[in-house]
């Protein structure tokens, strides 16, 4: 099969060092991950063997002593941590590449030398952006910068920050003008000193995530050196949009990991339990869910794939397909995992055991962007270009070559990154063609497929209707509706254009699969999906977990145990 998102060398070693999680006497047990999110901490040692094993340089860009070049590759080596704990995940790393990010997108040389030696010697770095008082909305954020000789004071609270009771250094968003446009500002800030002019906020408690950290950071104005300014100021909202477009795209591939490792439970889990002398994978309700969920697993990897590829490729007209994936990526994900609940019933809900770690995983997906961008703030950055996307797309074209998986051609292109958008979207060009060729690829389960294409015209039709009164932050229902619907035809296309470069019967089938589930969506009713669809998709994914291969694109091997469960 086709690789989109390959498990890179980095994500080889990253899967070596965590072990088998069903390996009870592993590096880090599913047992051990559990008891410490029962007491809303990482487990012992879960972070020595990422330092081990050099993860940290996979945030810092080559040039500066790093190992990051590529999204993809990022992505593939942040796998196999996701798929263990996704509180690891973000509380090891993603915080830190978030902070890093808007310095490499716009710090000066000195700047970025001294935040890779941070990182790169294993300090922390939290992302200062989140008010409680403001969520999501930075542009009403009211932390302030105010000039003082030398430099600025920093004055005021920044809550919900992960990773903030232990970061030697902050990128701090902060007002340095009341004045509407450029208001705001970032800041480089050393907290390695011993002054009192930075509190470290009491933690918040979270439900799920329970390993993560979040806290904050009260200042008292705190100084900082003009030459602390990351980029121009009052450019502090570009930059983090600019930035974002990774970050976004990072965090929209962070729940596969977990979904992977609750297909491998749930298929385990359904060839082991008996219900009146049958073994629940003979039950066609429970196959029909368990191939449901791995094909939206299998459509999530391939939007986000192309979306991360494309950031190397067109660096200058990506905006609205990060926020797209960051976005729908988790809701497909969440909906997968509801469906593989269904199948273990009552044990999803356990804390421990074999099924433990799903129930850490259902908890996990949906809140896993936190610290980020929310699902509303992604749909009000789209609403705005809708007219222009679905204007001049040259309908009727084919889009292989965004799903055609290639080399990325160099480094991250930080210095090209923009937040416009041309006219035209090229996956709702290739949309319809797309759509022709898996239709034409099966005799049966298509009829999702034709419903899809059939309404392609009425979807352009309203997104170009819209009127600017309905363009702002003030949207209504209608105008998000549309935008999220051009989220979800960014999914189908992805796994319809997938199709087109990797046409053989089993991607064909998922693919179907997939257009079915992301269509029930809307409706509220059971996809329409074909029996025979349904045993091929399941077959393969049994295949794979007694194999030991993820359920993801690239089928990569992976260290995974058949977990036992008690009849």
């Amino acid at each position: 099969m086709t690789s989109t998102l390959p498990i890179t060398a980095c994500g080889e070693s990253i899967e070596a060092a965590l072990g088998d999680p069903f390996d009870a006497a592993g590096p880090m047990p599913a047992d051990a991950v559990l008891a410490a999110d029962e007491m809303r901490r990482l487990a012992d040692g879960a972070e020595d063997l990422l330092d081990t094993a050099r993860l940290n340089a996979a945030f810092v860009p080559a040039a500066l002593g790093g190992t990051l070049r590529s999204v993809p590759d990022l992505i593939g080596a942040l796998r196999p941590v996701f798929a263990r704990d996704a509180s690891l995940g973000l509380g090891y790393g993603v915080t830190t590449l978030m902070a890093g990010l808007n310095v490499w997108t716009a710090g000066d040389a000195a700047q970025q030398a001294s935040l890779a030696n941070t990182i790169l010697d294993g300090g922390k770095v939290s992302v200062a952006y989140h008010e409680l008082d403001h969520g999501n909305d930075f542009s009403s954020n009211e932390m302030r910068a105010v000039e003082s000789e030398g430099g600025y004071l920093l004055e005021g609270r920044k809550e919900v920050i992960n990773n903030a009771h232990r970061a030697s250094a902050a990128v701090v968003f902060a007002r340095t003008d009341d004045r509407p446009g450029r208001s705001h500002s970032l800041f480089l800030v050393d907290l390695t000193d011993t002054t009192r002019t930075v509190g470290r906020l009491p933690r918040f408690p979270t439900t799920a995530l329970r390993g993560v950290t979040l806290s904050g950071f009260d200042f008292d104005r705190h100084p900082v050196r003009t030459a602390d300014l990351v980029g121009a100021r009052g450019t502090g909202a570009e930059i983090a949009l600019r930035s974002f477009q990774v970050s976004r795209t990072v965090m929209a591939s962070a729940g596969i990991g977990p979904v992977d490792m609750a297909l491998h439970i749930a298929s385990s889990f359904a060839a082991q339990r008996v219900l009146r002398g049958r073994t629940v994978d003979s039950l066609e309700h429970a196959r029909t869910n368990i191939a449901l969920a791995h094909a939206l697993l299998l459509a999530t990897d391939a939007m986000v794939g192309s979306v991360a590829r494309r950031i190397h490729s067109n660096p200058d007209a990506v905006a609205t397909h990060t926020a797209a994936a960051k976005y729908l990526a988790p809701q497909l994900l969440e909906q997968a995992m509801e469906y593989l609940a269904v199948v273990l019933g009552a044990r999803f809900y356990l804390r421990s055991g074999p099924s433990g770690l799903f129930g850490k995983h259902f908890r996990d997906v949906g809140p896993i962007g936190i610290g980020h961008a929310g699902g509303t703030s992604c749909l009000l950055s789209i609403l705005p270009h809708l007219p222009r996307l679905t204007r001049d797309a040259e309908t009727g074209t084919t889009a292989e070559h965004l799903f055609t998986p290639t080399t990325t051609g160099g480094d991250i292109p930080f210095d090209r990154l923009r937040i416009g958008v041309p006219v035209g979207d090229p996956y709702l060009a290739g949309l319809p063609s797309a759509l022709a060729a898996l239709h034409d690829a099966g005799s049966g389960g298509g009829g999702s497929v034709a419903t899809t294409a059939r309404t392609l015209p009425a979807f352009g039709d309203a997104a170009r209707g819209l009127a600017r009164t309905e363009l702002g932050i003030d949207a209504g229902p209608r105008p998000m509706a549309v935008a999220a619907r051009y989220c979800e035809l960014l999914a189908i296309a992805a796994a319809t254009g997938h199709h087109l470069v990797s046409p053989d019967p089993f991607t064909a089938v998922w693919a179907r699969l997939a257009v079915a589930a992301i269509e029930a969506r809307r409706t509220g009713l059971r996809p329409d999906v074909d029996i025979a669809d349904v045993d091929t998709v399941f077959d393969e994914l049994t295949q794979r977990t007694r194999t030991g291969r993820s359920h993801c694109l690239d089928a990569a091997p992976v260290l995974r145990s058949i977990p036992q469960e008690k009849q």
